[in-house]
């Protein structure tokens, strides 16, 4: 028994000399790369200190999504863009609104004229008078014979719308005559 005694007394010795041998002898860099396993580490004994940089896990799922920022500064003008290719021909748009009624107009012309001979020594003048129911509304004038005068004045008499004037002025002393011309015609009511 007392040698059983020795022997345990030696074995526990020698585990713990072997024990304090070993804490002294055996670091990080004895220990082999990948050697270690999680049955080799002693529990909650490693913090997130040790994992940092080294161990990763996999990817979480995506959040939601955040709420929307302020609306930022309005940007400056962009530049002025080329000129557009023209478009296509529009439709035909819709018929305008009746225009307003017209002034009267007039019907029932005729050609009125009346020839006069000298009135002065050098010149000659007619007026076409148009008939009481009807006014001038053109007219014109001529002289018989081109070579003795020239006609200088047609034009509607100042005051009286019925009537037509035109002068001559004569070019030799022969005898001549000048035609007054008016075209007269009723106004519509």
């Amino acid at each position: 028994m007392v040698r059983n005694i020795a022997a345990v007394a030696v074995v526990a010795a020698l585990l713990a000399a072997a024990t304090a041998g070993a804490q002294a002898v055996i670091d990080g860099g004895d220990v082999r790369d990948n050697s270690l396993t999680g049955k080799d580490v002693k529990d909650k004994s490693l913090t997130k200190k040790d994992f940092k940089g080294s161990v990763r896990g996999p990817r979480g799922l995506q959040g939601p999504q955040g709420l929307q920022g302020a609306q930022g500064p309005q940007g400056a003008p962009g530049p002025k863009g080329a000129a557009g290719a023209q478009g296509p021909k529009g439709d035909t748009g819709a018929p305008g609104a009746p225009g307003a009624t017209g002034a009267p107009g007039v019907s029932g012309y005729e050609l009125v004229t009346a020839t006069y001979g000298p009135t002065a020594e050098d010149g000659k003048d007619a007026v076409a008078t148009c008939p009481a129911d009807k006014i001038a509304i053109s007219g014109g004038g001529r002289v018989e014979l081109p070579s003795a005068g020239v006609l200088n004045a047609s034009r509607p008499v100042p005051g009286s719308p019925r009537e037509w004037f035109v002068a001559a002025t004569e070019r030799q002393d022969v005898t001549w005559s000048v035609t007054a011309y008016a075209i007269c015609a009723t106004v519509a009511p």
